[in-house]
C-alpha cells in the first residue's frame, strides 16, 4: 500500500500549462503552444458555428460582438478563431475536429488585423493597424494614406478615412491573394468608453460606420468582431438618454454572440485543465464516477448524466459538491473561468494546490 505522505496527490495531478497564465491574444498569436489544453465549451462551440455562417462569402451580416463577463474565456476563443481563420495552425483544426466541430474548419482563409482595446481614439489606433498591415503586404500607398490620415484633427474625417482605408485594404487583399479580411478588436469596450466620454476627439458613430461597411451586402471582403464585457449601451448608461440611444443604434448593427457559463461548462473546463498521471488505479476512477452519479441522483448536478460520467474520472480529486459551489462562487464574483482557475492555482490554506500537496 502506498503511504499518503510519500505520494501526495500533487505528484499525480497537475494543472495544464495553458491555465497557469491568462491569454493575451497579441502575445500568444505566435506561440505554437498557446492552445495546448484548450477546451471548447458550449459557448465556444455555439459561437464558432454561428461565425462559420456569418463569415461566409455570401453573408450580409459580417459584424459581430462577442459579449460575456470577465474571465469567461472570450480572449482564448478569439485566439482560437484567429488560428482557424489564418489557416496556418493545424493544432487549431485538431481542436475543432476533436470537439465535433466539422464546421469549425470550414472558414475561408482570412487576413486577420488584431487590435487590443485601450482608452484612446479607436479611429487613430485603427489607422495605425491598417498602416502596419498594408506595410506588411507591400501596399505602400495605403500605408502612406493611413499615416497622413492619422494627423487629421477632425475626428469625423479621421474616422471616415480609417474605415475607407480599411475597406480598400480588404479589397486589395482579396484581389492579391484571395483572402478576406477580419478586424478583431479585443477589449473593444475600452474604445467605446473613450469615445463616449470624449465626443470632441472621437466620432461616436465610427463603430456604426464600421459595422455598416462590413455588412449589408453579400460578397463584402471585410468582417469585424468586437470582444466586450458588457453590451455597448451599458458602457454609456450613465450619460443620458440621447447618448445612450445613439449607442444603442450602433449596437444594433452588430449581431451579438453571448458567452455564458454553466455548471456543465465548468466541469468540462476543469476536466480539461487537470492532467492526471495515467497510473491512477481503476478503483480511484470508478469511485469518481460513482460520486458524480450520486450527485445527479441527489440533484447536486444538472445537465447530461452520461456526458459528465464520461469525464468524471478526469475531475479527480474534486468532489461534485465542491465543483457546484465553485461555479456559484465564480458567477457571483463575475469572473467565471478566471476565478475557477485562480482557485486551482492558489497555495492559500483552502486552495486546491495546498490540498493536493498535503494529501
Amino acid at each position: 500500500m502506498v503511504n499518503r505522505a510519500e505520494s501526495p496527490i500533487g505528484l499525480r495531478v497537475t494543472l495544464s500549462r495553458r491555465y497557469v497564465r491568462s491569454t493575451d491574444v497579441a502575445r500568444d498569436l505566435t506561440d505554437p503552444r498557446a492552445l495546448d489544453g484548450y477546451v471548447v465549451t458550449a459557448s465556444a462551440r455555439s459561437a464558432l458555428e454561428r461565425l462559420v455562417d456569418g463569415l461566409d462569402a455570401g453573408s450580409t451580416q459580417r459584424a459581430f460582438r462577442i459579449t460575456g463577463p470577465y474571465g469567461s474565456g472570450k480572449s482564448s476563443f478569439a485566439l482560437l478563431l484567429c488560428r482557424l481563420l489564418t489557416a496556418v495552425d493545424e493544432r487549431a483544426n485538431e481542436i475543432a475536429k476533436a470537439s465535433g466541430l466539422a464546421k469549425g474548419t470550414a472558414f475561408a482563409p482570412h487576413a486577420v488585423i488584431f487590435m487590443s482595446g485601450r482608452r484612446t481614439s479607436f479611429s487613430g489606433d485603427l489607422l495605425a493597424a491598417v498602416r502596419e498591415q498594408a506595410r506588411m503586404l507591400g501596399m505602400d500607398d495605403i500605408a502612406a494614406g493611413a499615416a497622413k490620415a492619422g494627423t487629421d484633427e477632425d475626428p469625423g474625417l479621421r474616422a471616415r478615412s480609417a474605415i475607407d482605408l480599411l475597406d480598400r485594404l480588404s479589397r486589395d487583399t482579396i484581389s492579391a491573394d484571395g483572402r478576406r479580411t477580419l478586424l478583431l478588436v479585443d477589449e473593444m469596450g475600452r474604445y467605446v468608453e473613450h469615445a463616449a466620454a470624449n465626443p470632441r476627439s472621437e466620432d461616436p458613430s465610427v463603430f456604426q460606420q464600421l459595422a455598416e461597411r462590413a455588412g449589408g451586402r453579400g460578397g463584402a471582403p471585410l468582417a469585424v468582431i468586437g470582444v466586450l464585457h458588457h453590451r455597448l449601451a451599458e458602457y454609456v448608461a450613465a450619460m443620458g438618454g440621447v447618448i445612450e440611444a445613439e449607442w444603442t443604434r450602433s449596437a444594433d448593427r452588430y449581431e451579438e454572440i453571448a458567452f455564458g457559463d454553466s455548471l456543465e461548462q465548468t466541469l468540462h473546463l476543469v476536466a480539461g485543465a487537470l492532467e492526471a498521471d495515467p497510473s491512477h488505479t481503476r478503483p480511484v476512477r470508478d469511485a469518481a464516477r460513482r460520486l458524480f452519479e450520486e450527485a445527479f441522483q441527489h440533484g447536486t448536478l444538472g445537465g447530461d448524466p452520461a456526458d459528465v460520467a464520461a469525464i468524471a474520472a478526469d475531475l479527480y480529486p474534486l468532489h461534485p459538491a465542491a465543483l457546484a459551489t465553485l461555479t456559484v462562487a465564480a458567477r457571483r464574483l463575475g469572473q467565471n473561468e478566471r476565478s475557477i482557475f485562480g482557485f486551482l492555482q492558489t497555495l492559500e490554506p483552502s486552495g486546491f494546490q495546498r490540498f493536493v500537496q498535503k494529501m
